[in-house]
């Protein structure tokens, strides 16, 4: 089962990453989507949606690795997406 940790910001709205690292933000009274961008089809992240300086922050991996393959170095992206309209910033 998986979780994904809600962050609550202004307008009754709230911010989650999915398993892919896509970015959501969800009106919280209708559950209207605002905005979803980022994250890669394909691979898994077990990472959490951070909010700072108006701005969304994901992880997610490039490629999905074997479970025999699995470790620390495998490499990953960061973005950064507009908290108001979720166009990409950074990545």
């Amino acid at each position: 089962v998986w979780n994904f940790l809600p962050l609550f910001v202004d307008n009754g709205d709230f911010i989650f990453q999915d398993l892919t690292g896509k970015a959501y933000r969800l009106d919280l009274r209708t559950g209207a989507v605002r905005w979803k961008n980022g994250g890669k089809d394909g691979t898994w992240t077990d990472g959490s949606a951070a909010v700072g300086n108006g701005m969304v922050f994901t992880v997610h991996n490039n490629d999905l690795p074997g479970f025999d393959d699995l470790s620390e170095y495998n490499p990953g992206t960061l973005s950064a997406f507009n908290i108001t309209d979720g166009t990409l910033i950074w990545k």
